[in-house]
């Protein structure tokens, strides 16, 4: 189909006005809906009762720490030998 011809079809679109299928609009919905909300949470307990490596689980379950992120971390944990931290 050539560019003139593409044109011509466009032409014919905007002038009519064309149904959005409701798939269509259930998709704008559900993104409306998973629209990230914010959520504070405390962790209380003794030390070294694994507060931070359940945060860090959920942060990285939850994708919101990347998997370069992670790599960077246990290298550096490595070099330190705290392999197990």
């Amino acid at each position: 189909m050539s560019t003139q011809e593409m044109q011509a079809e466009t032409s014919k679109v905007k002038d009519k006005e064309v149904p959005v299928p409701e798939e269509v609009e259930a998709s704008v919905e559900m993104e409306e809906d998973n629209k990230k909300r914010h959520l504070n949470v405390v962790f209380i307990g003794h030390v070294d009762a694994g507060k931070s490596t359940t945060g860090g689980q959920i942060l990285f379950l939850s994708g919101q720490v990347d998997d370069r992120t992670i790599q960077k971390y246990e290298k550096e944990a490595k070099d330190k030998s705290r392999e197990s931290w």
